[in-house]
């Protein structure tokens, strides 16, 4: 692994919507993409100053052309790299000028998305793999009557040592340090919302990431 001590990355910035994918790949190779592009909403797009990814929804509203235009990006990055046997997530940015950059892909599952998949449009990810993998059947994803989902992480916007947020469930106990994620802090908390449409989970996410205000001992 290199040295970040001696070695460092650059890469070109670029500009645009994030949105990720999740993917099933079978012992031949076979790529099967799981519905829908998942958008990902950064805390820049919130203005808020850090680095943590607000919230995620699913089913996206980019359209279909975009979804398959994303899927032949992948098909042949997912050939390139010769995975099989796996579950892949992958990253990718929509540019503003229309193009599509991959900016990671990995054999795992993304985060929380097992679970918003499952509520989405009731595809277990793991079931699929395993039964392709065994060759039991091809995977098959339901479209009709899916539903909308988001998941959110909450983070302060200082550091400090945590006090207290009003009834939900906590990933930390009072008086923990607490602080922003680009200081290399975890979240406080997570949770997933359902909604009939796109703009319904939207909203109500940007909402709470805006009235969830988190006290710490500093703070008050």
């Amino acid at each position: 692994y290199p040295d970040p001590r001696r070695e460092f990355l650059v890469e070109k910035a670029e500009y645009g919507k994030q949105v990720t994918v999740a993917s099933v790949v079978g012992a031949e190779g076979e790529i099967f993409h799981a519905p829908g592009l998942c958008d990902v909403v950064t805390a820049k797009e919130i203005a808020r100053n850090d680095s943590f990814l607000a919230f995620r929804v699913l089913p996206g509203n980019k359209g279909d052309e975009v979804e398959k235009k994303v899927q032949k990006v992948l098909d042949q990055a997912i050939k390139d790299l010769g995975v099989k046997n796996a579950l892949v997530h992958s990253e990718l940015i929509i540019c503003d000028d229309g193009s599509i950059k991959l900016i990671e892909i990995a054999a795992r599952v993304g985060g929380y998305r097992a679970k918003m998949y499952e509520h989405a449009y009731g595809v277990n990810l793991h079931k699929l793999l395993f039964r392709l993998v065994l060759k039991k059947e091809e995977p098959e994803f339901i479209l009709k009557g899916h539903k909308f989902v988001s998941v959110s992480e909450i983070f302060p916007t200082e550091e400090g040592a945590y006090k207290r947020l009003v009834d939900h469930r906590f990933l930390v106990q009072k008086g923990d340090e607490i602080g922003k994620a680009r200081d290399g802090h975890k979240r406080i908390l997570d949770f997933m919302l359902e909604g009939e449409s796109y703009e319904e989970v939207f909203e109500r996410s940007l909402e709470l990431q805006k009235v969830l205000t988190v006290l710490t001992e500093e703070s008050e």
